[in-house]
């Protein structure tokens, strides 16, 4: 009888666990978590200039001078901040990770990284390609983050996001990604410049009235 009750205790308590979500469940903090970036993703994010000099510049004149980068931080091993090697996608939020502010395809922004480079960035199905740079530092890529939205911060801060592509399911889950926070000081993208303007061109001199007599050059003889 002993046996019989501990064995219907195991079965009672198997069940129970077969219906409460694992750790792999889908939860619902896609975009959201506490922006720290620590993820399930070994490795770190950074954002630069676009010849990668400033890693972590974390501040901006504007929204065209962001840059990703794969890192490492200054003074670090070359794979110290290094992803796991693969493709993934980017996107900029506001600071929460609530608003999305990337304004193309999620399949124009992905990039492939390999050993804390970004090795290489692909063109989308349409023939979208976000701009890149030769990074300095380490002869890895530096990705454009352009274009994206204003931030409705009013620090004019903003959250750059990557995750695996294995891991996207129509949204960035924070425990899948990594994180890093910038700011922009103007948050209006400069327009170009206006093209150039040419010389002032001077006007022919007005035409002689046919009925009107033009004084000869030279005065008649005498």
């Amino acid at each position: 009888m002993q046996i019989l009750r501990t064995v219907s205790a195991a079965l009672a308590i198997a069940a129970l666990a077969a219906c409460t979500p694992g750790d792999g469940t889908l939860t619902d903090d896609v975009n959201g978590g506490n922006g720290s970036g620590s993820g399930n993703v070994s490795g770190a994010i950074f954002t630069t200039t676009v010849d990668g000099t400033r890693v972590d510049a974390n501040i901006y004149a504007a929204k065209p001078d962001v840059y990703l980068d794969g890192g490492p931080g200054a003074n670090a091993p070359h794979k110290a901040a290094a992803l796991p090697v693969g493709d993934y996608f980017f996107e900029v939020t506001d600071p929460s990770g609530k608003t999305l502010l990337s304004e193309d395809a999620v399949e124009c922004r992905r990039v492939h990284f390999d050993g804390a480079l970004i090795t290489e960035a692909y063109r989308g199905p349409n023939g979208c390609l976000h701009a890149s740079g030769d990074d300095q530092s380490d002869g890895g890529l530096t990705v454009q983050l352009m274009p994206f939205s204003d931030t409705p911060n009013n620090g004019g801060e903003y959250k750059v996001w990557v995750t695996p592509i294995a891991s996207y399911d129509d949204g960035f889950f924070h425990r899948f990604s990594k994180t890093d926070n910038f700011k922009v000081r103007s948050q209006i993208t400069p327009p170009p410049p206006p093209p150039p303007v040419d010389a002032p061109v001077t006007p022919p001199p007005p035409p002689v009235d046919a009925g009107e007599s033009t004084p000869d050059a030279c005065p008649p003889t005498p």
